[in-house]
C-alpha cells in the first residue's frame, strides 16, 4: 500500500491523470478493501477530490476507491 501511494503524482505534473487514475482503480479493486496510515488515506482522498474528478471515469474510480477504504 505504501509504495502505491508514494507513486501519486502531484497536480500539474505530466501524467497526473493517468497515474492517479491507475492508483484509484487499483485501490478500488483490492478484495476486502484497503488500509493505510492516516497520511496515506489523506493522500488518496486528495487525489480522489482533485480537479480531475470532473471526468466521469475518474469520479467513478475515485468514489469506489474511497468506499473501499477500511476503517483504521
Amino acid at each position: 500500500m505504501a509504495l502505491l501511494v508514494k507513486t501519486i503524482v502531484p497536480p500539474g505534473e505530466a501524467a497526473t491523470y493517468r497515474v492517479n487514475l491507475y492508483i484509484l482503480v487499483t485501490l478500488a479493486r483490492i478484495k476486502g478493501g484497503w488500509t493505510g496510515t492516516e497520511a496515506e488515506r489523506a493522500a488518496v482522498r486528495a487525489i480522489a477530490n482533485s480537479s480531475e474528478r470532473s471526468d466521469p471515469t475518474y469520479k467513478k474510480w475515485a468514489d469506489q476507491a474511497i468506499n473501499a477504504q477500511l476503517a483504521p
